[in-house]
């Protein structure tokens, strides 16, 4: 299963590492992820002046979750623009992770995908799906 969620929401929970951290955990929990790593987070406000937003990135032994925010792009100056991704290869209860995410950072406005990736098998795929022109070499 995929989880894909972009929204508006609380721009100070978008800018908080920890909260970030404790979601990420949360969600892990919620959805009966083994965490292998992470959560790892970036802060680019470090990086200077015009530099906004984190990244969050934890993998699970089932796939990763995924989080990126926009703090600077909200519409009123009280909220943010962020983006989650939580991919799964175990089936989780998509409408508890919306859930969870849209009361941590109060989402609204929201475009949410929910993909589900692990029915029939992986897709039948050509034989070749990228030739090089002829004659030239692959390395």
């Amino acid at each position: 299963m995929h989880l894909r969620l972009d929204g508006y929401g609380d721009r100070q929970a978008m800018n908080n590492a920890e909260h970030i951290r404790s979601f990420m955990v949360g969600a892990a929990n919620l959805a009966g992820m083994e965490i292998v790593n992470g959560p790892n987070i970036h802060d680019f406000r470090k990086g200077g002046k015009d530099k906004h937003g984190l990244t969050a990135f934890t993998m699970i032994a089932e796939s990763h979750i995924a989080c990126h925010t926009w703090p600077e792009r909200g519409r009123t100056s009280k909220e943010g623009w962020m983006s989650l991704d939580l991919y799964s290869c175990k089936e989780f209860d998509g409408e508890k992770a919306r859930n969870y995410a849209i009361a941590s950072f109060g989402l609204e406005a929201l475009t949410l995908d929910d993909i589900d990736r692990n029915r029939g098998g992986p897709p039948a795929l050509p034989n070749r799906l990228w030739a090089p022109p002829d004659g030239a070499a692959v390395v």
